[in-house]
């Protein structure tokens, strides 16, 4: 270990040399605080400045250093807090309007706390399996000269001493925390039943012209982070502890407010043509009855969903087509039965409250239990039977084979991909899978989408991009390096690869890459999707690059070739400002006509002071008063707006009554059970037989 003079900066090999140099040829004494310069590797505290490869202990020896051999101003703030709670106030205050953050260190003296900068530090990765962040490691390889230093007194008032200077980093905010009191107001909105959509867009609301904060770039996943870490678990629509209990009530309030039940068949109630233990319910109100009236004869779909509890009752939904071309639940059932009996009573019900539909068309899973029964119970054949998207997915791709240019095919495909995207974005993620009738709600639903678009893409420039693309780009790097390929060279920039008489040429395009840094890439062989071709299903269909271009990469580029970093640095580009203005002043939609409404009260004052009585008409001030007190009215409601609570009543009963179990929901389905085989040691009379058959001595006779 290498020990420096930090006066005259000559090396020693010991701790005992370098004081006594200090004493003998700086006179320094015991008494005066002595800084020990080490190399350049041996602790975190590092000078980073040219031509100075040293490090120090401490973070306080690196700011002197800086300070006296460097020059660098190192700005010291010393504050007085009367309680905690106000340091912690100020705290968030800096760290959110900085762009700060701190970490506080672990001391088992709790009078003295220290607080370092969230940069300090080196990232070691316990696992290298793990791919490392799309912004990389918010860690510096170094220690920052920023600290906090909070001190409890005698008194009971809190000192801090502040050391505002950072040291070795930037401000970016992809690298700072999501501010404490921001998780805390989070996690209160998700505690009183708040949806996660509802806290994203109230988040979203908050944006500032011309600065980004960490809290703009707050995404779902962060928010379902919030959630595990306060151990935030939201039930929707559980009405009782117990299972069954609680579908009693809920058919119970659905039958009161006019969700007509059907049919309602209870695990250990007794209905014919089904079993004891088999459960259906049946869903269907007056809107959809009268929906299936209307359209029940031109298109019906019939579509299963599994997964969705844990007893195997699976969701049978019976839609049809409006006038819109999208489609309308018309009816709902859950069963654990999924053959023709279940799909013939619930069809039976339809009938009985829509009467017979004859539609042309049929459109289910490629089974003919839906077919089947629909068949027994309307009568008919239908004329036209389709199959699920997943079947239309399949026939995109054969159909694609039809378009000669392969660029266009992919083209198609994509299109085809983003479009279907969209449309079930917008009805399932925006408009909860309901029909909207009203116009300003789908406007409202398109301007969010929109705006989370432009969210999305701050995110992106802000924090790099890791979606599936890449994550699909990075798999089939890994396999490229575990693939064994035949290379032939045709001619430049075309190869032949070949395994298992299977051939494939990949082709390096002549023209560069158009798309202006272009995201798409592999970070270890620094191609992009679009400099490549491959005669690969894959290539064409995920439009990825496959395996075999990175294979042909790996084996033909140079060592020389220097790799893209995976590390994002955050530049706020003009393109970032600019929506960064557009979404505020969407934001600033509700404060703007607050400021109207004061602009106009202030104007009514003005022409109030300058009217005179003789020129107002007698029947112009009761209408004036009568407006006012109405809006005054609606702005008192929203201000005291309060929600009551009622208890229901509590029934005495005796204390020896014995409880009555309640009744549990079961899957119904056979599960595969393992059969043991024991084997065991023959017997005595066994072992004769065995060795009298074994013997080629004796005769045999065979039947």
């Amino acid at each position: 270990m290498a020990l420096v003079c930090e006066i005259c900066c000559k090396h020693f090999s010991t701790q005992s040399s370098l004081n006594r140099h200090l004493k003998n040829v700086h006179k320094k004494t015991q008494k005066e605080k002595i800084i020990v310069a080490y190399n350049f590797e041996q602790f975190d505290s590092k000078c980073l400045e040219e031509n100075c490869n040293t490090s120090y202990r401490f973070t306080a020896e690196l700011r002197h250093h800086l300070q006296t051999i460097h020059n660098k101003d190192m700005e010291t703030e010393v504050l007085n807090f009367s309680d905690i709670t106000e340091f912690d106030s100020w705290l968030n205050d800096i760290c959110k309007n900085d762009t700060l953050g701190f970490f506080r260190h672990k001391r088992l003296d709790e009078k003295t706390v220290y607080f370092s900068c969230n940069r300090s530090g080196s990232y070691k990765p316990k696992y290298q399996e793990r791919a490392a962040k799309s912004q990389g490691s918010c860690k510096i390889g170094s220690k920052c000269t920023s600290q906090i230093i909070l001190t409890h007194s005698t008194d009971g008032r809190y000192c801090v001493i502040y050391h505002k200077t950072h040291y070795g980093h930037a401000f970016e905010v992809q690298h700072i925390r999501i501010p404490k009191q921001t998780r805390i107001d989070i996690a209160t909105k998700l505690t009183h039943g708040i949806a996660v959509t509802r806290v994203l867009d109230t988040v979203r609301n908050n944006f500032v012209e011309d600065k980004l904060s960490r809290t703009d770039l707050i995404t779902r996943k962060d928010i379902n982070n919030i959630k595990t870490a306060y151990h935030i678990n939201i039930q929707d629509g559980v009405r009782h502890e117990n299972d069954s209990v609680s579908v009693d009530l809920l058919v119970q309030e659905c039958k009161e407010v006019g969700n007509e039940i059907l049919l309602y068949k209870k695990q250990g109630e007794t209905f014919s043509r089904l079993q004891d233990m088999d459960f259906c319910i049946v869903i269907m109100n007056k809107v959809q009855e009268n929906i299936v009236q209307k359209f029940g004869n031109s298109v019906i779909a019939i579509d299963s969903t599994h997964g969705l509890n844990m007893y195997d009752f699976e969701l049978t939904t019976l839609m049809v087509m409006d006038e819109f071309g999208e489609g309308f639940p018309a009816a709902c059932m859950f069963s654990n039965r999924i053959d023709t009996v279940v799909h013939e009573i619930f069809f039976e019900h339809i009938r009985e409250r829509c009467g017979v539909l004859n539609p042309k068309v049929f459109m289910s899973d490629i089974t003919n239990v839906y077919y089947n029964a629909w068949y027994n119970v309307m009568g008919g054949e239908v004329p036209n039977r389709l199959f699920c998207s997943w079947h239309i997915d399949r026939a995109w791709r054969t159909n694609l084979n039809k378009i000669t240019v392969a660029e266009k095919r992919k083209q198609v495909y994509q299109t085809l991909k983003i479009l279907e995207s969209m449309h079930k974005t917008l009805k399932y993620h925006y408009l909860d899978g309901k029909v909207v009738k009203r116009l300003d709600k789908g406007i409202t639903a398109v301007l969010k989408y929109v705006r989370d678009k432009i969210v999305s893409r701050i995110i992106k420039i802000s924090k790099g991009i890791n979606n599936c693309h890449i994550q699909d780009i990075h798999k089939r790097h890994r396999a490229a390096l575990t693939s064994t390929y035949e290379i032939i060279f045709n001619e430049a920039n075309v190869w032949t690869i070949q395994l298992n008489n299977t051939t494939y040429v990949v082709s390096k395009k002549d023209t560069a890459c158009e798309v202006p840094n272009c995201q798409l890439r592999c970070s270890f062989c620094n191609a992009c999707v679009h400099e490549y071709e491959c005669t690969c299903t894959d290539f064409y269909i995920r439009a990825t690059i496959c395996k075999h271009i990175h294979y042909i990469i790996l084996n033909t580029r140079s060592n020389d070739e220097p790799r893209i970093s995976p590390e994002v640095t955050l530049t706020t580009t003009a393109e970032t400002l600019q929506c960064l203005r557009t979404l505020a002043k969407s934001c600033n939609t509700q404060d703007s006509t607050k400021h109207k409404i004061q602009e106009e009260i202030n104007k009514m004052n003005v022409n109030i002071n300058l009217c005179k009585e003789h020129n107002l008409q007698p029947l112009v001030l009761p209408h004036i008063l009568k407006t006012m007190k109405t809006a005054n009215s609606l702005l008192s409601r929203s201000n005291n707006e309060s929600v009551t609570n009622s208890f229901p009543s509590i029934s005495s009963e005796p204390s020896n009554k014995k409880l009555k179990k309640q009744m549990s929901f079961f899957s119904t389905k056979k599960k595969s059970k393992k059969v043991k085989v024991h084997i065991s040691k023959p017997s005595g009379n066994e072992t004769v037989t065995i060795s009298s058959t074994l013997d080629i001595n004796s005769d045999h006779d065979y039947l």
